[in-house]
């Protein structure tokens, strides 16, 4: 790992042309071109799992691998991750923009048609617009530097219109956007103190849905055919998710009274949790292992950043010196509020014995830093409310004692950059939940519960906006 120090000047540098590249469809630069653009000076230092630049009091912190930048500690969502590419680091460059605009104190916008920073009016509140064309649709996105109120209607049979209220777009930025998938022709224009972009259709009838997201602040707009069973998301949303069954290999997990694994129990539980929802929700769904093998805690939440999932969850079965504890609880990654949710979460970190190498005292100590950046972006609030809806699900299908919702600081979630959970299905330790774990109609419902949860989840993401 790396981490690279940028030292800007007192202005930004007259620009050539920058080099970018295209990863999977996506434009990146690098962060030797971003320190080329703002005349920054470079330094590396490895070992360290962050990229920080420096300017003044500013700071803006990259992880490889992870979709937050951090601008002077105000976490914002990408929907590209950091990439290493060829020894180099890269990011998403129109993605990067508004840290990179918080960092400099300077608005910024991109050019493609140059590849080019450029400055717009500081009037300007709607910076750009991407269209991505998917396979059952088009999806539409305004990128806003401050959110705005909406609405979309249809006039024409071929044509969408969004309303924005004191909305300014960039005209500069609307001229360079190339019409792809459904859309045609897009034009712009303002009226008092609203501005309309009408997207002009190349067939009618086209179905739409809007949202709105706030992190950054962008509208979205989703085109599909009406013949089409599903929407096209702003990267698929909630269309990724990867289970994750605890320990494995040489780390058994838990062991109940009569020699029950937890390794074993939870694995036949996450088979089952796949299959539902592949064949019910049509979901992708990866597991982090598939049989008995052995992965570090690091790995599994890197498996899920890597394929870009929309969530995890982690499962596991519960253990206390205390036999006669029982029942299920859900936790999502926050500073514990009690000891028992502390020796929950240091059983669970405990796993780390068994890595090899082992991580350093520095990556260890750093899960408090990274608790920080998670808790101040909207996963940590998306976590929380799956860990909510998990527990009434298994309330529900279970009928057994629930031990509700709670936080601590599970290195299995750690870095994980979508909402995650992990769910600690039953105490392996109490001689009824062990005899329960064993049966195999208990791991289906435990099973169908996290199916359920998880559905209601995705009705209420797409239900947003």
């Amino acid at each position: 790992m790396v981490k690279i120090l940028l030292l800007l000047g007192s202005c930004l540098q007259a620009q050539e042309r920058l080099v970018t590249k295209q990863v999977e469809g996506i434009e990146y630069i690098s962060v030797q071109e971003l320190a080329k653009f703002t005349g920054a000076k470079l330094f590396f230092e490895p070992y360290l799992q962050k990229l920080i630049l420096k300017h003044g009091e500013h700071r803006l912190r990259l992880t490889p691998l992870s979709r937050v930048v951090v601008a002077d500690g105000q976490a914002l969502n990408m929907p590209y991750p950091v990439r290493w590419i060829r020894g180099q680091v890269w990011v998403p460059v129109k993605y990067i923009l508004p840290a990179l605009s918080i960092f400099t104190g300077e608005e910024l916008a991109w050019d493609p048609s140059h590849s080019a920073f450029l400055h717009p009016p500081p009037s300007v509140n709607i910076s750009s617009i991407d269209i991505k064309p998917k396979e059952n649709g088009t999806l539409v996105i305004l990128h806003l530097t401050r959110p705005l109120k909406y609405e979309v209607g249809q006039g024409k049979d071929d044509e969408i219109s969004l309303l924005i209220l004191g909305g300014k777009p960039w005209q500069k930025g609307m001229a360079s956007i190339l019409p792809q998938g459904v859309i045609k022709e897009i034009r712009s224009s303002l009226q008092d103190t609203t501005c309309r972009i009408t997207f002009k259709l190349n067939r009618a009838n086209v179905k739409y849905k809007s949202y709105y997201k706030s992190n950054p602040p962008r509208i979205i707009l989703s085109l599909w055919e009406k013949g089409s069973m599903e929407l096209p998301g702003e990267e698929n949303p909630l269309d990724v998710v990867v289970i994750d069954p605890g320990h494995g290999g040489r780390d058994p997990g838990a062991i109940g009274p009569t020699g029950l694994k937890e390794k074993d129990v939870v694995l036949k539980i996450a088979l089952r949790l796949k299959e539902l929802l592949r064949t019910r929700l049509k979901l992708k769904v990866i597991l982090t292992r598939e049989k008995d093998e052995f992965l570090s805690l690091s790995r599994r939440t890197q498996i899920a950043n890597e394929n870009n999932a929309d969530l995890f969850i982690s499962i596991h079965a519960n253990a206390s010196r205390k036999r006669k504890v029982k029942g299920f609880e859900v936790f999502f990654l926050d500073y514990a509020k009690n000891d028992d949710a502390r020796a929950i979460a240091a059983a669970e970190n405990s796993a780390v014995r068994f890595e090899s190498p082992l991580p350093s005292p520095q990556e260890l100590s750093d899960l408090d830093f990274i608790l920080l950046d998670m808790l101040q972006n909207e996963y940590h609030k998306e976590s929380s409310e799956l860990a909510e809806i998990m527990v009434d699900k298994l309330l529900s299908k279970l009928g057994m004692r629930g031990r509700g919702v709670d936080q601590a600081g599970f290195y299995v979630l750690n870095g994980a950059f979508m909402p995650a959970v992990l769910v600690e299905v039953a105490f392996i330790s109490n001689p009824e939940d062990e005899r329960l774990l064993k049966q195999t109609w208990f791991q289906k419902k435990v099973a169908e519960a996290l199916y359920e949860g998880i559905k209601e989840f995705k009705e209420r993401y797409r239900g947003r906006g």
